[in-house]
């Protein structure tokens, strides 16, 4: 049996690993909850990046394509293999070759006064 004085000494002790302090056993688990933090950030970056599509996949050469109507051809050009705003190009010639002025559609105008970051027309 225990005497009543050792019964009090083992209730006094901290509960924790044996052979520790207070202070170390604090230390110790501060430093597993951020050893716990770092590993769940490496964790997440991680997936972020296994999700996210390679530069060679995400690539568009630009397109380009000519229609012919009569004697007038329209060419477009889209190019979208940058970072950024797609951007297209619309020219119209006749059957010498010569430029022919294309008129924008007010809705377009419309649309591109009310975008932030674009030039006006």
């Amino acid at each position: 049996m225990l005497a009543p004085s050792d019964s009090k000494s083992a209730s006094s002790e901290p509960d924790g690993p044996p052979g520790l302090d207070v202070a170390s056993a604090t230390t110790l688990r501060r430093g597993l909850l951020a050893e716990a933090a770092i590993a769940l950030v490496v964790l997440t970056v991680t997936a972020v990046l296994v999700g996210s599509p390679r530069a060679a996949e995400t690539y568009a050469p630009t397109f380009a394509t000519t229609q012919r109507a009569g004697a007038l051809a329209l060419t477009a050009r889209v190019d979208a293999a940058h970072t950024g705003r797609t951007s297209v190009h619309l020219t119209g010639a006749d059957a010498a070759g010569r430029a022919v002025p294309l008129a924008v559609p007010p809705s377009v105008k419309s649309m591109q006064r009310n975008r932030p970051g674009c030039p006006p027309p």
